[in-house]
């Protein structure tokens, strides 16, 4: 399976290196954005991204759908930019959704 999802990622690498084209690294991964350094865990993005989800769907429900989606691909760029292994993710939506959910009892 992990033969499978790296095949995947590469041909996904070169074609957006091809359409766009970026440098490709010694690695044929092309390079999208430099890290500003070399910490990735948690995701610090995605768990603002889950805050403020959880904050706004809580105070308006009719948006749950629209602005779950948007946290989520927020984890998913962050990943997908080479910025962060999808662990970080997972951790920084967990951390995220805690404090939002911690905000709302203190707040309420």
């Amino acid at each position: 399976m992990n033969e499978v999802a790296q095949t995947l990622i590469s041909l996904d690498e070169a074609l957006f290196a091809h359409l766009f084209g970026l440098p490709l690294n010694k690695a044929g991964v092309a390079k999208r954005i430099t890290p500003p350094d070399k910490f990735s865990f948690p995701s610090g993005h995605t768990a603002g991204a889950f805050v403020i989800c959880i904050l706004v769907a809580n105070c308006f429900p009719i948006f749950s759908i629209p602005v779950f989606l948007w946290a989520f691909l927020v984890g998913f760029s962050r990943v997908h930019l080479g910025v962060h292994f999808p662990l970080d993710v997972l951790v920084g939506g967990v951390i995220g959704a805690f404090c939002g959910y911690l905000a709302i009892l203190v707040l309420a």
